[in-house]
Protein backbone atom coordinates (compact mmCIF):
# COMPACT_ATOMS: atom_id res chain seq x y z
CA UNK A 1 0.00 0.00 0.00
CA UNK A 2 2.76 2.54 0.60
CA UNK A 3 4.25 1.93 -2.57
CA UNK A 4 0.81 2.29 -4.38
CA UNK A 5 0.65 5.54 -2.08
CA UNK A 6 4.11 6.83 -3.95
CA UNK A 7 3.07 5.65 -7.20
CA UNK A 8 -0.51 7.95 -7.01
CA UNK A 9 1.38 10.86 -6.19
CA UNK A 10 3.71 10.39 -8.96
CA UNK A 11 0.21 10.43 -11.67
CA UNK A 12 -1.10 13.07 -9.96
CA UNK A 13 2.01 14.96 -10.83
CA UNK A 14 2.30 13.63 -14.32
CA UNK A 15 -1.45 15.13 -14.87
CA UNK A 16 -0.29 18.52 -13.57
CA UNK A 17 2.08 18.47 -16.35
CA UNK A 18 -0.71 19.14 -18.94
CA UNK A 19 -0.40 22.64 -18.19
CA UNK A 20 0.94 24.56 -21.28
CA UNK A 21 3.71 26.73 -21.35
CA UNK A 22 3.95 30.00 -23.07
CA UNK A 23 6.01 29.93 -26.49
CA UNK A 24 6.96 32.71 -28.91
CA UNK A 25 8.38 32.00 -32.14
CA UNK A 26 9.91 33.58 -35.17
CA UNK A 27 10.80 32.02 -39.15
CA UNK A 28 12.42 34.14 -41.35
CA UNK A 29 13.11 32.90 -44.69
CA UNK A 30 15.50 33.96 -47.62
CA UNK A 31 16.22 32.91 -50.82
CA UNK A 32 19.84 31.97 -51.31
CA UNK A 33 22.06 32.48 -54.31
CA UNK A 34 21.47 28.81 -55.48
CA UNK A 35 17.02 29.50 -55.50
CA UNK A 36 16.69 27.61 -52.18
CA UNK A 37 14.70 28.62 -49.44
CA UNK A 38 16.85 29.04 -46.19
CA UNK A 39 14.29 29.58 -43.52
CA UNK A 40 15.65 30.18 -39.55
CA UNK A 41 13.14 30.24 -36.72
CA UNK A 42 14.25 31.66 -33.23
CA UNK A 43 11.78 30.18 -30.73
CA UNK A 44 11.56 31.57 -26.61
CA UNK A 45 9.10 29.99 -24.16
CA UNK A 46 8.36 30.47 -20.87
CA UNK A 47 8.24 27.74 -18.09
CA UNK A 48 4.79 26.61 -17.29
CA UNK A 49 5.45 26.69 -13.53
CA UNK A 50 7.21 29.72 -12.88
CA UNK A 51 11.41 28.69 -13.05
CA UNK A 52 9.97 25.05 -13.55
CA UNK A 53 9.68 23.57 -16.23
CA UNK A 54 7.07 20.51 -17.61
CA UNK A 55 10.51 18.24 -18.47
CA UNK A 56 11.39 18.84 -15.06
CA UNK A 57 8.08 17.97 -13.27
CA UNK A 58 7.64 15.39 -15.63
CA UNK A 59 11.25 13.79 -14.45
CA UNK A 60 10.45 14.42 -11.04
CA UNK A 61 7.11 12.45 -11.58
CA UNK A 62 9.18 10.09 -13.43
CA UNK A 63 11.11 9.22 -10.25
CA UNK A 64 8.44 9.52 -7.83
CA UNK A 65 6.79 7.02 -9.80
CA UNK A 66 9.44 4.70 -9.70
CA UNK A 67 10.20 5.06 -6.00
CA UNK A 68 6.61 3.78 -5.07
CA UNK A 69 7.08 0.51 -7.51
CA UNK A 70 10.43 -0.08 -5.49
CA UNK A 71 8.17 0.65 -2.51
CA UNK A 72 6.13 -2.52 -3.79
CA UNK A 73 8.74 -4.51 -4.48
CA UNK A 74 10.22 -3.90 -1.25
CA UNK A 75 6.56 -4.68 0.83
CA UNK A 76 5.91 -7.61 -1.40
CA UNK A 77 5.32 -10.99 0.23
CA UNK A 78 8.05 -13.62 -0.03
CA UNK A 79 6.28 -16.52 -1.99
CA UNK A 80 7.95 -16.60 -5.77
CA UNK A 81 4.46 -16.66 -7.42
CA UNK A 82 3.39 -13.25 -5.84
CA UNK A 83 7.18 -11.61 -6.02
CA UNK A 84 6.76 -12.63 -9.88
CA UNK A 85 3.21 -10.96 -9.80
CA UNK A 86 4.43 -7.85 -8.11
CA UNK A 87 7.29 -7.31 -11.06
CA UNK A 88 5.35 -7.99 -13.75
CA UNK A 89 2.91 -5.21 -12.38
CA UNK A 90 5.33 -3.17 -11.77
CA UNK A 91 7.12 -3.50 -15.61
CA UNK A 92 3.44 -2.84 -16.54
CA UNK A 93 3.01 0.29 -14.94
CA UNK A 94 6.92 1.45 -15.81
CA UNK A 95 5.42 0.87 -19.41
CA UNK A 96 2.13 2.27 -19.43
CA UNK A 97 3.89 5.60 -18.04
CA UNK A 98 6.32 5.25 -20.61
CA UNK A 99 3.74 4.19 -23.82
CA UNK A 100 2.40 8.02 -22.88
CA UNK A 101 2.67 10.73 -20.29
CA UNK A 102 6.38 11.00 -20.47
CA UNK A 103 6.67 11.05 -24.34
CA UNK A 104 3.70 13.61 -24.48
CA UNK A 105 5.18 15.96 -21.84
CA UNK A 106 8.72 16.01 -23.56
CA UNK A 107 6.59 16.09 -27.14
CA UNK A 108 4.74 18.87 -25.91
CA UNK A 109 7.60 21.04 -24.23
CA UNK A 110 9.65 20.76 -26.86
CA UNK A 111 9.84 24.22 -29.78
CA UNK A 112 9.03 23.53 -33.22
CA UNK A 113 12.18 22.32 -34.92
CA UNK A 114 13.74 24.48 -38.29
CA UNK A 115 11.22 24.81 -40.99
CA UNK A 116 14.15 22.84 -43.29
CA UNK A 117 14.02 19.71 -40.96
CA UNK A 118 10.18 19.38 -41.00
CA UNK A 119 10.16 19.89 -44.86
CA UNK A 120 12.77 16.88 -45.28
CA UNK A 121 11.02 14.95 -42.46
CA UNK A 122 7.67 15.95 -45.17
CA UNK A 123 9.18 14.86 -48.31
CA UNK A 124 11.82 12.90 -48.27
CA UNK A 125 11.70 8.71 -47.42
CA UNK A 126 14.28 8.02 -44.61
CA UNK A 127 16.03 4.35 -44.16
CA UNK A 128 17.74 3.56 -40.84
CA UNK A 129 19.63 -0.10 -40.24
CA UNK A 130 20.33 -1.26 -37.33
CA UNK A 131 22.41 -4.39 -36.50
CA UNK A 132 22.80 -5.97 -32.96
CA UNK A 133 24.62 -8.13 -31.22
CA UNK A 134 23.87 -8.90 -27.31
CA UNK A 135 23.28 -11.50 -23.95
CA UNK A 136 19.47 -12.32 -23.10
CA UNK A 137 18.96 -14.37 -19.83
CA UNK A 138 16.21 -16.98 -21.07
CA UNK A 139 13.50 -19.18 -19.13
CA UNK A 140 16.09 -21.42 -16.95
CA UNK A 141 17.85 -17.36 -16.08
CA UNK A 142 20.76 -18.80 -17.78
CA UNK A 143 22.85 -16.41 -20.53
CA UNK A 144 22.06 -16.93 -23.76
CA UNK A 145 23.96 -14.67 -26.93
CA UNK A 146 21.52 -13.40 -29.41
CA UNK A 147 21.41 -11.09 -32.53
CA UNK A 148 19.73 -9.10 -34.08
CA UNK A 149 18.69 -6.19 -36.38
CA UNK A 150 15.81 -3.64 -37.70
CA UNK A 151 15.37 -1.53 -40.52
CA UNK A 152 12.85 1.34 -40.48
CA UNK A 153 11.48 3.43 -43.31
CA UNK A 154 9.42 6.40 -42.99
CA UNK A 155 8.43 9.78 -44.80
CA UNK A 156 6.17 12.27 -43.20
CA UNK A 157 3.46 10.99 -41.55
CA UNK A 158 3.25 6.86 -42.31
CA UNK A 159 6.70 4.82 -41.84
CA UNK A 160 7.37 1.09 -41.32
CA UNK A 161 9.72 -1.46 -39.07
CA UNK A 162 10.36 -4.57 -39.69
CA UNK A 163 13.11 -6.66 -36.94
CA UNK A 164 13.56 -9.46 -35.28
CA UNK A 165 16.47 -11.07 -33.06
CA UNK A 166 17.36 -14.64 -32.16
CA UNK A 167 19.60 -16.90 -29.72
CA UNK A 168 21.52 -19.84 -31.28
CA UNK A 169 18.04 -21.99 -31.14
CA UNK A 170 15.43 -19.99 -32.16
CA UNK A 171 12.82 -21.82 -29.61
CA UNK A 172 15.39 -21.05 -26.58
CA UNK A 173 14.54 -17.14 -27.14
CA UNK A 174 13.44 -15.21 -30.50
CA UNK A 175 11.43 -12.39 -32.02
CA UNK A 176 9.76 -11.45 -35.88
CA UNK A 177 7.62 -8.22 -35.82
CA UNK A 178 6.64 -5.57 -38.14
CA UNK A 179 4.87 -2.35 -37.60
CA UNK A 180 3.20 -0.06 -39.94
CA UNK A 181 4.32 3.52 -38.05
CA UNK A 182 1.93 6.78 -37.37
CA UNK A 183 4.45 9.36 -37.31
CA UNK A 184 4.50 12.89 -35.30
CA UNK A 185 5.96 15.93 -36.95
CA UNK A 186 9.23 16.32 -35.06
CA UNK A 187 9.93 18.64 -32.06
CA UNK A 188 13.37 19.68 -31.39
CA UNK A 189 13.30 17.81 -27.99
CA UNK A 190 11.23 15.06 -28.85
CA UNK A 191 10.30 12.35 -31.83
CA UNK A 192 6.89 10.49 -31.24
CA UNK A 193 5.20 7.53 -33.50
CA UNK A 194 2.79 5.19 -32.52
CA UNK A 195 3.27 1.43 -34.32
CA UNK A 196 0.49 -1.32 -34.60
CA UNK A 197 1.81 -4.89 -36.14
CA UNK A 198 2.16 -8.23 -35.35
CA UNK A 199 4.69 -10.31 -33.90
CA UNK A 200 5.67 -13.71 -33.53
CA UNK A 201 7.71 -14.81 -29.90
CA UNK A 202 9.67 -17.91 -29.28
CA UNK A 203 10.67 -17.87 -25.42
CA UNK A 204 11.67 -20.78 -23.03
CA UNK A 205 10.27 -23.54 -25.99
CA UNK A 206 6.86 -22.04 -25.87
CA UNK A 207 5.62 -19.82 -29.50
CA UNK A 208 3.13 -17.14 -29.06
CA UNK A 209 1.75 -14.93 -32.04
CA UNK A 210 -0.53 -11.78 -31.52
CA UNK A 211 -0.81 -8.11 -31.99
CA UNK A 212 2.10 -5.67 -30.90
CA UNK A 213 1.39 -2.02 -30.25
CA UNK A 214 4.41 0.33 -29.32
CA UNK A 215 5.48 3.78 -28.57
CA UNK A 216 8.59 4.28 -30.34
CA UNK A 217 10.52 7.73 -29.09
CA UNK A 218 12.96 9.63 -29.40
CA UNK A 219 14.32 12.07 -26.57
CA UNK A 220 16.65 14.72 -28.45
CA UNK A 221 19.99 15.07 -26.44
CA UNK A 222 22.08 17.42 -28.72
CA UNK A 223 22.02 18.60 -32.03
CA UNK A 224 24.43 18.66 -35.39
CA UNK A 225 26.24 22.13 -35.34
CA UNK A 226 26.01 22.18 -39.12
CA UNK A 227 22.31 20.91 -40.23
CA UNK A 228 20.55 21.08 -36.70
CA UNK A 229 19.35 17.56 -37.31
CA UNK A 230 19.58 15.20 -33.93
CA UNK A 231 22.76 13.96 -32.78
CA UNK A 232 22.97 12.03 -29.45
CA UNK A 233 19.88 10.79 -28.86
CA UNK A 234 17.91 8.31 -25.97
CA UNK A 235 15.16 5.42 -27.90
CA UNK A 236 12.90 4.17 -25.69
CA UNK A 237 10.40 1.66 -27.47
CA UNK A 238 7.69 0.59 -24.70
CA UNK A 239 4.61 -1.75 -25.97
CA UNK A 240 1.77 -4.36 -25.04
CA UNK A 241 2.02 -7.42 -26.73
CA UNK A 242 -1.74 -9.15 -26.90
CA UNK A 243 -1.16 -12.98 -27.75
CA UNK A 244 -3.28 -16.22 -28.45
CA UNK A 245 -2.36 -16.83 -24.68
CA UNK A 246 -2.77 -13.77 -23.13
CA UNK A 247 -1.02 -10.28 -23.30
CA UNK A 248 2.78 -9.46 -22.10
CA UNK A 249 4.58 -6.31 -22.13
CA UNK A 250 7.91 -4.94 -23.43
CA UNK A 251 10.01 -2.04 -23.04
CA UNK A 252 13.26 -1.56 -24.73
CA UNK A 253 16.02 1.83 -23.72
CA UNK A 254 19.24 2.81 -25.95
CA UNK A 255 21.45 5.61 -26.20
CA UNK A 256 22.66 6.56 -29.83
CA UNK A 257 26.05 7.87 -30.22
CA UNK A 258 26.84 9.25 -33.99
CA UNK A 259 30.55 8.06 -34.91
CA UNK A 260 30.48 8.92 -38.31
CA UNK A 261 28.58 10.42 -41.18
CA UNK A 262 25.03 8.62 -41.28
CA UNK A 263 26.80 6.04 -38.81
CA UNK A 264 25.88 5.25 -34.90
CA UNK A 265 26.84 3.04 -31.72
CA UNK A 266 23.81 1.98 -29.87
CA UNK A 267 24.23 0.50 -26.43
CA UNK A 268 21.34 -0.60 -24.44
CA UNK A 269 18.56 -2.95 -23.18
CA UNK A 270 15.18 -3.87 -22.66
CA UNK A 271 13.01 -6.19 -19.86
CA UNK A 272 9.95 -8.36 -21.17
CA UNK A 273 7.52 -10.38 -19.84
CA UNK A 274 6.25 -13.83 -21.25
CA UNK A 275 3.85 -15.88 -19.96
CA UNK A 276 4.37 -14.17 -15.86
CA UNK A 277 8.08 -14.13 -16.14
CA UNK A 278 10.14 -11.32 -16.03
CA UNK A 279 13.66 -11.28 -18.45
CA UNK A 280 15.79 -8.90 -19.71
CA UNK A 281 18.16 -8.22 -22.59
CA UNK A 282 21.36 -6.35 -23.20
CA UNK A 283 22.61 -5.69 -26.52
CA UNK A 284 25.58 -3.34 -28.79
CA UNK A 285 25.09 -2.73 -32.21
CA UNK A 286 25.76 0.02 -34.93
CA UNK A 287 22.42 2.20 -36.62
CA UNK A 288 23.49 3.42 -40.50
CA UNK A 289 20.94 6.26 -42.04
CA UNK A 290 20.74 5.46 -45.48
Amino acid sequence: MRGVAVVTVGVLMLAAVSRPARADSTTTCEVDSWGDVVCTTTSSSSPAYGNVGRSTVGGVAGLTILAGLVASLFYSRSDSTNVAADHELALGIMVGVELLPNPLVMYRDGDAPDPALKAQWQHKVTVIAEAWGGVVRDASAAPAPIGGGRVTFGRGRLGLDVGGETAATPSRDSLVSAHLLLRAPPRSRAVIALGIGAARVAFGGQVRTGVDVTVPHTYIITHDDTTGAADVVIVSRPGLFFGNKGTDVHFDLGLIVPVASRVAVEVGGGVFSFDHQISARGALGLAIGL
